[in-house]
């Protein structure tokens, strides 16, 4: 994702999880040196896809989702597909959402920002 477009993604995070990752000033600089890595190494987004939530459950008066996705990239003359998904969470009945990326997460992780987090909720298991 570009940098330029790095608010966007942000605003669609949740805030506990920005805070958790070391607050927005530090996720922004994050991101402008990943892309400048991604310009060094020839790494361009080709396409980013994603499907319907597999389930939605309630735990705490919380909304939680597993919604999968798929990336398409291109690394120097060659092109990639990985598939990942984000857990989309809602504090409002569904009214609105924001989503985490799923690279990384752990039911532990997602647990110490969720407490409320129901065991229902089927994490994916991280693919080689």
């Amino acid at each position: 994702m570009a940098v330029g477009r790095l608010t966007d993604a942000l605003d669609c995070m949740p805030v506990e999880e920005i805070a958790q990752l070391g607050g927005r000033a530090f996720m922004e600089e994050a991101a402008r040196k990943a892309e400048e890595e991604f310009k060094r190494q020839q790494v361009a987004v080709l396409d980013y896809r994603v499907d319907a939530p597999t389930a939605v459950v309630e735990g705490g008066g919380i909304l939680f989702a597993i919604v999968p996705s798929m990336i398409r990239v291109r690394v120097r003359d060659k092109q990639l597909a990985k598939p990942g998904y984000m857990v989309a969470v809602s504090h409002d009945h569904g009214e609105s959402w924001s989503f985490i990326d799923g690279e990384g997460v752990t039911r532990r992780g997602l647990l110490e920002v969720y407490p409320e987090l129901p065991s229902s909720l089927e994490i994916p298991e991280k693919k080689p």
